[in-house]
């Protein structure tokens, strides 16, 4: 690869510039990826990072070596120059064959980013695939030097065989942990728990042993050989949703329907679970008293559980105390009298109307006269309450519960728009405009409904002067909204104009035909 021949001063002066330029392109890189902005690149692009070490390590020894070479060559020390080149040749080949081996692990992080944590493999996979980097290295750098790497194996065949004997249990963990690291049952970063109740972090996955950092931030160390033979629950990362379900039981004298609301209220108020994940609640045993419901929420991750589990048993606390209630004891009630409590009442009518856009058009007497003549229903969690394309009769006021607002696309497909909450409302706008309903509305959860029909509310407004024009600009804002979340799905269709609504609106406060 070098020549050995008693180098001229231009020849070394050549390996000179080389050696020099290639180090100080080594330094520069050195010291930029020191720099915030060099972290910040190659952070993101590990690619960068792998291939720009993958030229510059072999060059630099390549350039080193050579200038070396020559200078021992020039000073006539033979054996040294012979010496640093067959250096050179080994450090050469093992650098290029690590290097491929870095390739290969940047692209085994990049296509299964799941199964890796901080763009490196685990420590038991990395030592292997570097280990048989070396290995090729140095098999290339025997043949290329005239040996057989057959003669090396055989020579060293009794010697290993004495070994393996003697390691049987640093072979079984060694084994074991290959295993653990191909089939991939959990990965840096993830927490795991034990058969045993035995639950930590894992912060590394060696040769022999898997690290688990636990709670009180002791390392807790288990030989790879026991996690083989063991149950894991993989519990998962940070970026990884973590659903419990708690159960809560509560006296059987109270009606399930009320006491369902009332967690999913307590439930809903939950600030640390994940957004738009509703949660939900089940009736799962009403064969003996007390009954058992079911709380299922979803927290970020199993960490954020622990401050999420408490804040959402604080929201239960309190929301069962206002309704005079308490989570029923495990135990043998004797009673001698019957005991006394509040009984649940529906949020008051009257109340909710008030808290709506349109009260303010109304009076205090309108308002209560609607109310009486109100009436109530209930639907359970996926029911439909009004399907788009339907007629509507009457406005719909969501007591408890939560609903999902979608609209079809051409292609038939459903498309989410919103999520309608205690106190709003839906269906005026078509009650009022003699229109199909622009939206699909479906009970997310369990939901209580407030009806209003069209002839309470023509009796209460007939005659009053100015009203429909008020009406007519409610509807028309609402209109808009709804044609805006079905621009993207469909046309829909000629525009309405501010009088036509008025005169709609007009037409069915006075009774006229729907």
């Amino acid at each position: 690869m070098f020549s050995t021949e008693i180098a001229m001063d231009a020849p070394v002066r050549d390996g000179l510039m080389l050696a020099g330029g290639s180090v100080i392109l080594a330094l520069v890189w050195f010291i930029f990826r020191r720099t915030t902005l060099g972290r910040r690149v190659l952070s993101r692009y590990m690619w960068i990072d792998t291939a720009a070490n993958f030229v510059i390590i072999p060059l630099t020894i390549f350039g080193v070596g050579r200038f070396l070479a020559r200078l021992f060559d020039l000073l006539q020390f033979a054996e040294l120059a012979n010496l640093t080149v067959t250096i050179t040749q080994l450090a050469l080949y093992v650098t290029i064959f690590v290097g491929l081996g870095r390739i290969a692990e940047v692209w085994i992080s990049v296509a299964h980013a799941d199964d890796v944590s901080d763009g490196h493999l685990p420590q038991l996979l990395r030592l292997i695939l570097y280990g048989l980097c070396v290995i090729g290295g140095l098999a290339v750098f025997l043949t290329m030097n005239g040996y057989r790497p057959t003669e090396l194996y055989l020579s060293t065949g009794v010697l290993a065989a004495i070994l393996a004997f003697a390691t049987q249990q640093t072979l079984g963990d060694f084994f074991a942990g290959l295993t653990l690291s191909l089939e991939s049952p959990f990965k840096l970063e993830d927490w795991i728990m034990l058969e045993d109740g035995t639950e930590g972090r894992v912060i590394d996955i060696n040769w022999r042993t898997t690290r688990l950092r636990q709670w009180d931030n002791a390392t807790l160390v288990v030989p790879n050989s026991v996690l083989a033979k063991t149950r894991i629950r993989n519990l998962h990362d940070r970026n990884h949703k973590y659903s419990p379900w708690y159960m809560i039981r509560i006296s059987a004298d109270y009606d399930p329907r009320a006491i369902k609301v009332l967690l999913l209220e307590a439930a809903l108020r939950c600030k640390r679970s994940v957004p738009g994940a509703l949660p939900t609640i089940r009736l799962t045993d009403a064969t003996q008293s007390p009954y058992s419901y079911m709380v299922w929420v979803h927290f970020p991750n199993y960490q954020a559980m622990f401050a999420g589990r408490e804040e959402l048993f604080r929201e239960i606390h309190n929301a069962l105390k206002d309704a005079g209630l308490q989570v029923a004891v495990d135990m043998q009630e004797v009673r001698y009298a019957r005991a006394t409590h509040n009984p649940m009442e529906p949020p008051n009518v009257l109340m909710a109307l008030k808290s709506l856009d349109f009260a303010a058009f109304l009076t205090e007497e309108d308002l209560g006269e609607i109310a009486s003549m109100s009436e109530r229903a209930f639907y359970e969690a996926g029911s439909v309450i009004l399907k788009e394309g339907e007629q509507a009769d009457r406005i719909q006021i969501i007591s408890t519960g939560v609903v999902e607002v979608s609209v079809s696309s051409n292609a038939g497909r459903r498309h989410y728009v919103d999520e309608l909450h205690p106190g709003q409302y839906f269906g005026l706008a078509a009650m009022l405009t003699n229109e199909p309903a622009a939206m699909q509305y479906l009970a997310s959860t369990d939901v209580s409904i407030i009806r209003v029909n069209v002839d309470c509310l023509r009796k209460v407004v007939s005659g009053r002067d100015g009203i429909t024009e008020q009406f007519a600009q409610l509807v028309q804002h609402r209109r808009q909204r709804a044609e805006d979340a079905k621009t993207y799905v469909q046309d829909s269709g000629q525009a309405v104009t501010f009088q036509d609504l008025v005169r709609r609106v007009d037409r069915v406060f006075r009774g006229g035909t729907r």
